[in-house]
């Protein structure tokens, strides 16, 4: 980050959320040893991401119909969204 701010820059945040969790989901990711992050796992992480004041966008690659469709990431993407709407507009270039 310290980075960024000396070139004045923001920062894009992104979650690998289909192959980056720590296993407490026990969700398998796409490769081998792998996990789906947990909804807890969403909240923690992408909670802390969207309260930098450099995150100028955030996002998520791959798609997973069945990973979106669960209760709880319904959820947890619900309150990550409320974050992000809440999140003061960023310029990428500071």
């Amino acid at each position: 980050m310290s980075s960024a701010k000396t070139k004045h820059l923001g920062l894009m945040f992104g979650l690998n959320i289909l192959d980056g969790g720590d296993g407490s989901s026990a969700i398998a990711g796409y490769r081998s040893g792998h996990w789906a992050m947990s909804a807890n796992e969403l909240k923690t992480y992408g909670g802390a991401l969207l309260g930098s004041t450099y995150a100028c966008g955030f996002g998520m690659w791959k798609y997973s119909s069945s990973y979106y469709g669960r209760a709880d990431i319904k959820s947890a993407m619900s309150s990550l969204s409320t974050k992000a709407k809440a999140h003061v507009k960023t310029s990428c270039v500071q």
